[in-house]
């Protein structure tokens, strides 16, 4: 009985199981080419622009990625530049497999109906670390970073 319980949870792992699965025994799905227009593809460009050497450049590219909601007033752009960019820029080193590819790991998915949580693996951390995203109708139902990420 022993010898059966790793086949069958690698059976349900190679057949797509379920992410509940996989995230219980730590197993994430590494990102390094994602889809364009993908959720995937939204957070790789965060942590693309997060590491642009000039940080306003960086913020410019960033700034672009966030969904209309959060652009909307003075003061929740504001409170992106001055601080949640500024923390994700610290912490993109931690979240990168490979700084080069811009590779990163994707530990769970939860989809509320609205917004999508992508938690990504944080190597200075042992609970990974979440961005939310939401499609956004002002701009073609993209996915856009929505309220908070890293």
């Amino acid at each position: 009985m022993q010898r059966l319980v790793p086949v069958v949870v690698m059976f349900v792992l190679v057949a797509g199981g379920c992410q509940r699965i996989k995230t219980k025994l730590g197993i994430g799905e590494t990102i390094t080419n994602p889809e364009p227009g993908s959720p995937e593809k939204v957070i790789q460009d965060v942590l693309r622009a997060a590491k642009v050497v000039d940080e306003e450049e960086g913020w410019q590219q960033f700034s672009a990625l966030l969904h209309s909601d959060e652009t909307e007033l003075p003061s929740s752009l504001n409170a992106w530049r001055e601080f949640k960019y500024r923390a994700i820029r610290k912490k993109a080193d931690y979240l990168l497999l490979d700084k080069v590819a811009f590779t990163f790991k994707v530990m769970d998915r939860r989809d509320d109906g609205k917004s999508l949580r992508i938690f990504v693996a944080n190597s200075a951390s042992d609970t990974p670390t979440p961005c939310i995203l939401r499609q956004d109708p002002a701009q073609g139902n993209a996915w856009r970073v929505w309220s908070s990420c890293f």
